[in-house]
């Protein structure tokens, strides 16, 4: 009896290219989820260093003119202790306008009546991002009421 040959299956190397196909089609899809999760890692870190900068500015233009957290001493405030992952750091600089030595309002005059009551503060928010320190930088001015 004699049988005819047919194509019945797939040939060995057939098997190994649909292999290598799949083995890239999945290591694609692989790396394109890790680079999903570093992308929402960083997004959070972002998110919660602007809220974090959002609400120590709520927090402090709602203090008094002369409160401690105001005073000019050259050196940053600080907070460093008791933050939310991933912030590491708080500072904030204050500058009083009507001692600075500078011309604030650019109408050629340096420390004048006007400038009276301001103080310049430069918010300081420091985070990580997978072992990295990032700054958020914010400044505004903290005016007294007269």
């Amino acid at each position: 009896m004699r049988t005819d040959k047919t194509d019945n299956g797939f040939t060995l190397i057939e098997v190994l290219i649909v292999m290598v196909v799949l083995g890239i089609g999945i290591f694609s899809l692989y790396s394109m989820q890790i680079r999903a999760i570093k992308g929402n890692a960083k997004a959070q870190a972002i998110t919660a260093g602007s809220n974090t900068i959002r609400d120590t500015v709520e927090q402090m233009l709602g203090k008094d003119f002369n409160d401690s957290d105001f005073a000019v001493s050259g050196n940053p405030h600080q907070i460093n202790s008791g933050l939310p992952a991933p912030i590491t750091l708080i500072s904030w600089d204050v500058v009083d306008w009507s001692s600075d030595g500078a011309d604030n309002d650019n109408d050629s005059r340096v420390d004048e009546f006007d400038e009276r009551g301001v103080k310049s503060i430069q918010l300081t928010v420091r985070y990580t991002d997978f072992g990295i320190s990032n700054d958020m930088v914010i400044n505004y001015l903290k005016t007294e009421i007269l």
